[in-house]
Formats: structure tokens, sequence, C-alpha cells
């Protein structure tokens, strides 16, 4: 048997779909788009990486359909798999990955990217996978990425999962055979899709029918059961079928992603002819550009063999359910210490009435619905057989013998695991009996609101810690993401400073469920700077997708800008990531490397840039061209050979420093892994004062007491400072690079700082951090961040109140993940 069970639908948190294939001893495929959140959906769904080899990638090339890939990929080889097979319809994804060379990096892994043309297939002993591709529309005549394109991205791909022995740069920052110029003169995009035919099952060998018939054991039963007909000692022939039981086979299923109503008259050509016949199941991928009509359904009874199951998913037919549950019931958990401090996430979607009315489904409770159809949409497929694709519900393909019994799909439809918030806090936050706490005061009265910029608040800092985890995306906490909104007064006229620091995968998925959908454009005009502060992949894989969200909502302001200030190298990345998906955003975002803000001596980074960079040129052209490598402090470092100086560029900086009414921009080198940096910046509050809010920000680093804590940060407002570990892992916090919350303690002591935000904590337990047998805390105030967690700078340290309840808090929890050590 092999079960289809989807692990994301297109949510606030998951913005496409994407399915497992289980087959019956554990192997695992994925079809669809891996999209931010993913790898957490599987973490919720209990979905095993290690056991995955296999992703089928559908539909187009952007960040919103592989945004998850390159942390998945890494989980997967930190959980000790050792081989991963990336399929698509197109090069396109040797670009991609090749994309990704100065951030992801893992010894002992085979990835293999492989490129499948239309009708290709791939086999293995479970199942054989046939390539369906569609061009884009206008792209006919465009050919593809040739051979020496392909070979280029093969040898990076190599670079970055070398399988026999670490290269010399553990940092891939650092790799000179990395630093090449991609190809971008041929940008072919397809959308892929695939049929799935399963390996038939051998009947069973009939052994009493054979020693009725007189066959001898031994190697003449064997030729049989291989299908090969024998004669017998008096001349009778023994044929296969005579002791062999009839073959079993399984349904075949279909995996159509179309992207938008632009494809649909292609996807019509390509399938209108296609043979129904054995076909069990096809699921619809559509894209949000996919207008539902009676022209879809058309499209969908092409594969109406009158058994066939269809599954579609779409923004406006499947519901906007919480993806997170673990994490979203630590928030309502947290929300009854501090109701003001949390959101309850927003689940509100508008559907298609029309569709659910045509194949009478029912709505979700409190769901709006919108009617754009000037008729009723009409089908000949009947209802049963058609399904609102949801992770809810699960496919068993299981085997059947043709011509003897129908195929066999048995379709299974879980409940939510809660139907109502008001359920949630019945069943897990009344046991608790916390004290002063009520359901209206909770949830009723907070469905619809959001506590984050209120008109109370319109003045005053407010911080929201969008993710506060380390490493990778748990069940309780994501990868680290701070947001800051620092208001300035323009004479009475209060304007927005959003500023994001770091962000991890899903970040945007994270606003988009803890902001109001009413706010989300203000809140994209606002967002003026994210700050990266190094290139691991845990604080920046969700800022490809921050700037295309904000170039949606900006993009019709042609003053509106967004400085981007990171490490050497991520604006090759972002150069490269959207020269594929859109060049026009690029024009709008202003780079500014971390280095420029250095307080002392900057250095020039050395790279290899050559006009097309083969990788038969790399031995030699590269290696001829590098600087020598010099010690410094006991460190090696890659430094130019002359003493030209750093190009900053001064334009961006002085509007940056104008458009955000900076004071003063200051960087300094973290303690943690090669172009790894704190900052600290000062804002002007005002244009009627020189009043400043100074805001240090830490980035992973071991303690910095000479240069952040004694140096630029001294005497911030604000500290946000990471505190990965526990007290008594000092041994693992050294060894890491990372700080432990009495270090983290230490420098705020030493800093001076007024109020200090602690974050970036260990993904072990859902737990709070630890509290008793820390150090004095100097500071006015101090806060343990957790995911979604809102707060007001004037009020910041309400918390500590009630700091006592945090561990029978989360005990339920704590149970639950020591259990699974």
């Amino acid at each position: 048997m092999f079960r289809i069970i989807p692990v994301t639908q297109p949510t606030a948190d998951t913005k496409h779909p994407l399915l497992q294939l289980l087959a019956g001893h554990g192997d695992r495929y994925f079809f669809g788009k891996i999209p931010e959140g993913a790898q957490r959906a599987c973490i919720e769904g209990k979905a095993r990486l290690s056991r995955l080899n296999n992703i089928f990638l559908t539909g187009e090339m952007d960040w919103a359909s592989i945004g998850g890939l390159p942390g998945m990929i890494l989980t997967a080889s930190d959980q000790g798999n050792k081989n991963m097979r990336l399929t698509y319809g197109s090069a396109l994804l040797g670009y991609v990955v090749s994309t990704w060379r100065y951030f992801v990096f893992r010894f002992g892994m085979d990835l293999d990217v492989n490129t499948m043309k239309d009708g290709e297939t791939y086999r293995d002993e479970l199942i054989s996978v046939k390539a369906l591709n569609v061009r884009r529309p206008g792209m006919m005549g465009i050919e593809p990425l040739g051979k020496a394109a392909v070979q280029q991205f093969k040898f990076l791909a190599e670079r970055m999962f070398p399988m026999l022995a670490p290269t010399a740069y553990q940092d891939p920052s650092s790799d000179p055979e990395l630093s090449m110029r991609l190809p971008k003169d041929t940008m072919l995009q397809v959308s892929t899709s695939y049929e799935i035919t399963f390996n038939p099952v051998r009947g069973k060998f009939d052994a009493k029918e054979a020693a009725r018939l007189g066959v001898p054991g031994g190697p003449v039963r064997r030729e049989l059961a291989e299908g090969r007909s024998i004669t017998l000692a008096d001349g009778t022939v023994i044929t296969p079928e005579q002791v062999v039981h009839k073959q079993r086979e399984f349904a075949r299923v279909l995996i159509l992603d179309v992207p938008s109503d632009d494809y649909i008259p292609a996807f019509f050509e390509k399938f209108a002819d296609y043979n129904v016949e054995g076909l069990g199941a096809v699921y619809y991928l559509l894209g949000s550009e996919v207008t539902v009509s009676n022209e879809l359904i058309r499209f969908m009874e092409l594969f109406d063999g009158k058994t066939v199951k269809h599954f579609v998913s779409h923004d406006t037919i499947t519901p906007n359910n919480i993806s997170f549950w673990d994490s979203s019931v630590t928030m309502l958990k947290l929300k009854t210490l501090q109701p003001s401090s949390y959101n309850i996430p927003f689940t509100d979607r508008t559907l298609s009435g029309d569709f659910y009315r045509c194949f009478d489904k029912q709505l979700p409770v409190d769901a709006v619905v919108d009617n754009t159809s000037e008729s009723p949409f009409s089908s000949t497929i009947e209802s049963s057989r058609v399904f609102i694709y949801s992770t809810r519900v699960t496919a068993s393909i299981e085997p059947y013998t043709p011509g003897d019994e129908p195929l066999k799909i048995n379709i299974t439809e879980s409940p939510d695991r809660y139907q109502s918030w008001e359920e949630v806090y019945q069943k897990r936050i009344e046991p608790l009996k916390i004290e002063n706490s009520n359901l209206h005061d909770v949830v009723t009265s907070q469905k619809e609101v959001d506590n984050f910029n209120t008109e109370g608040k319109r003045r005053d800092v407010e911080i929201m810690t969008l993710g506060t985890g380390s490493a990778l995306p748990s069940k309780y906490r994501n990868v680290i993401s701070t947001l800051l909104k620092i208001p300035y007064d323009a004479d009475g006229r209060i304007l927005n400073r959003n500023i994001i620091l770091d962000a991890g995968e899903n970040t945007l998925g994270s606003i988009h469920r803890l902001l109001h959908k009413v706010k989300i454009p203000r809140f994209f005009r606002d967002l003026k700077m994210i700050y990266l502060s190094h290139l691991h992949a845990d604080h920046h894989l969700g800022i490809a997708s921050l700037l295309k969200e904000w170039y949606l909502h900006n993009k019709e302001d042609p003053e509106a800008k967004i400085y981007l200030v990171a490490p050497w190298k991520y604006d090759t990345f972002i150069e490269e990531w959207f020269t594929l998906e859109d060049r026009s955003i690029l024009e709008r975002v202003n780079y500014i490397s971390c280095e420029h803000f250095l307080d002392g001596p900057k250095r020039k980074p050395q790279g290899y840039q050559p006009s097309l960079g083969y990788p038969e040129e790399i031995d030699t052209t590269a290696r001829n061209r590098l600087n020598l490598l010099v010690e410094k402090n006991g460190e090696k470092r890659r430094y130019v050979s002359d003493n030209s100086t750093v190009n900053i560029p001064w334009r961006h900086i002085r509007n940056m420093q104008k458009d955000l009414q900076i004071a003063s921009f200051k960087t300094c080198r973290a303690i943690h892994c090669e172009w790894a940096y704190s900052n600290a910046i000062s804002f002007y509050v005002g244009s009627s004062s020189k009043e400043q809010f100074k805001v240090s920000y830490s980035g992973d680093t071991r303690p910095n007491f000479d240069k952040f804590a004694k140096g630029i940060g001294k005497h911030s407002d604000l500290l946000i400072h990471e505190a990965t570990l526990d007290n008594e892992l000092l041994a693992d916090a050294k060894k890491k690079k990372h700080s432990t919350i009495n270090e983290a303690i230490s420098v705020s002591n030493t800093m001076g700082a007024k109020k200090v935000i602690l974050t970036h904590f260990s993904q072990r337990y859902p737990k709070a951090p630890q509290i008793s047998g820390s150090l004095e805390v100097k500071a006015e105030a101090c806060c343990y961040a957790f995911d979604g967690m809102i707060i007001n700078y004037k009020s910041l340290g309400q918390q500590v109140t009630k700091l006592r309840y945090l561990r029978g808090l989360f005990a339920e929890e704590e149970d639950i993940e020591s259990g699974q050590d």
C-alpha cells in the first residue's frame, strides 16, 4: 500500500501545497513545492527527512515555491541522509541551487540535481514518475540553458555538498572556487507536473496447484514464478497462468501544477486526449493567479473516469487553517498571562462560494464567501469524488486485480486538532488554573484584535519577536526574526520606521498569521530596513520573500526604497535570485555591507569573477588570482594584496541616514563565524529635538565585552542579545560560539543597557529559559522572548511578575518532548 499525505496546504504559514508519498516500508517521496515552513510542517506531521531521498518539484520556479528547500536539505543531511535527488523539468533548478553557494554547505551528502525533459521517466524498485512539462506562454522559441551552464551548476553543487572529504573552506563564502558569475541570458520557465505509476505486485505462486499438476519442486517452479512456461517429463506444458495468481496493480496518480490562467489553454491542449483508464486520483495544485471558474471545472472533467478522485488546492478553496498548532497553543498559554502582548493567530480567508456550492461542500464556520460568477458552476463530476485539498485528507492506494475488481483508493479525512479557540482554551488552558484568567478576556474579546501598533501606542517603540529559536525551526519556536517599530515625530505627524533584524525562514508567514490583514499594506510601506547579521541560513532564508512582499505594496510609489544591510556575498545572492524572478525589485533595494559600518579598519574581500566561470577554468585561473592567506590573531583570513580602499556606497548610506533619521549606525565583528556582525543604531525620535533612541543587536556571538558592550553598544536604550544555551551548557556555548543566558546578562550589565530582551533560545525544549541561578540583571527591565510576543518598550519588564507561572505553563510540552529524547 502507498499513502499520499499532504504535508502543507496554502495558508498564511505555508504558501503552497506539498505532498508526501509514503511507501509501506518507509520510503518517502515529496511532490509539489517546498514553501517556507515546510520543514516545520514535517516536524509537526512527524515526517522523517532521513528517509527522504527524492523531491519532485512542480510548477514554476520562484522563492515562494522553494524557499523551504535549502533548510530542508541541510536538516535532512544533519539527520543522516546521505543521498538526496532533486528533480524538476528545467535546468533552472541547477541555477537555483547554485545561488545558495555562499551559505549552504554540508559534508557527506550526495545532492543530485536532476532535470527531466517532458515525457522523461524516473524509475526505481517502487514507482515510475513521468515528467509533464508545459512552457510558460510566450517562451516557445526560447532554448533552455546549455551544457556548459549545466556543467557549471553540477560543479557548484559538488563543492557545496562534498562527499569524500571536507574542503579547505568550511565557510562557503570563503571558498574562491565558488566565486563565479552565473549565466543569466536564458531563464526558461516551465510548469512541471508528474504522472506517478506504481510498480505492479507479482502474483503469488500457488504451490498446491503446482503439486496437483505434477510440477516438481526446485528450479522449474522458479521458471514458472518468473513468467516462463515449462514442459513436464510426460510432455505436458504448464504455463505461468496455471500456477501463478494474477499480477496486482495500483491506480495511477496525476499531480498537475497550473500556475496561472495563462497556462490553462496549454494544459487543455496537452491533456485533451489523456487516457484515464487506470487513473485513480488527480491533484490540482492551482496558483493564486488561476481563476476558479467553469473553465477550470471543464479542465477537471478531462480526467473524470467515473472513479477518479479529484483533490483541489487553491487560495480561495483551501481554508487558512492553523498549520502549527503546537506553537499556537503555546502563544495562547502566554496570552493568558499577558493578554495584550500576543495576538490570536488570524485564520480568516475569502473562499469561493461558487466552487463549494457546485460540489456540495460545507464551508468552514465563519467563512467569508465570494460569489464572483454570473451563473452557477456545474459539473459532471460526482461531488463525492471531489475533495478540498487539506493536510487532513489522506489517500491510500491499494493493489487490485484488473478485470476482477475495481481500482482501490481509500480516502481518510481526519478532524482538525481543534475546532475553535474556545476549545483550545477549555482543553489546554483551563486545567492550568491560572488565576484571574477567563475565556472572555483571553479569547472571545480578542479574536479580531491586533495588539500591535494600536492607536494608543502610535508614539511608542514596539518590538515583535516573530521567531525566537536557534539553528532550525521547531514545533514551538521558529527561527530568529525580530521586528522593531520606531516612531518618528515629524512636527506632530507620526511616521513609523519598521526594521527587521534577521529574518529566518517563514518570517513572512509569521507576519501574515500574527498581524491583521488590513494592517499588512501599511506595515510593508513602513518597512524601511532589513538587517542581516551573518550568512547562516537560519537567519536569512526569509529575506527574499520579505523583499518581494515589500515590492508588492510599494511598486506604485517610484520613490519608495528599502535598505538591506547584510554581509559580503549576500548581495550576490539577492541579485542572482531576482534576476530569475523579477529584476525590477533590485532597482528598489539599496544594499549596504555590514563591513561599511565597522568602527575600525575595513576588510575588502577578494572574489574571483570570471565571465562565465566554467568548472574547467576553476583549477587554473581562479587559483592564480588568489591572494595569500594571512594569519592574524591566530585566525586565517583572506585579504587583498594591495592597500586599495573598500568601495563604500556613500550615497546609499547618506540616503538611509536621511530616510530613517539615523544619527549613528555602527557594527563590530561578532565572535561567531566569518563575516558576522553585531550592531548599534541610534535613531532620532523627532524633528523638534536631538533626542535619540539607541538599540543594539548582538546577532549570534560569544560575549563581546570590548567591541560590543564597552564599544559600539555602550549605554543602549535597548539591547537584544542572543541567549542560546542554559547556563550549565557553557562548554557547548564555547564550542558553538554562542552565549549562555548568564553571559548575555553580563554583556547587558557591562553595556549599561536600560532594557534588555533575550532571544535565540535553543530549540531542545519549549520551556521558559533558565531563570533560577541567573545573574542579577542591572538593567531597568529584562524580557525573555517567545514567538509572537508584542513588547511595548515603555512597559517592557511586566513579564517579570509572571515568571513564576512559566514552568508550570509548559510542563505538558516538556513531558512530551522529554519522552521523545
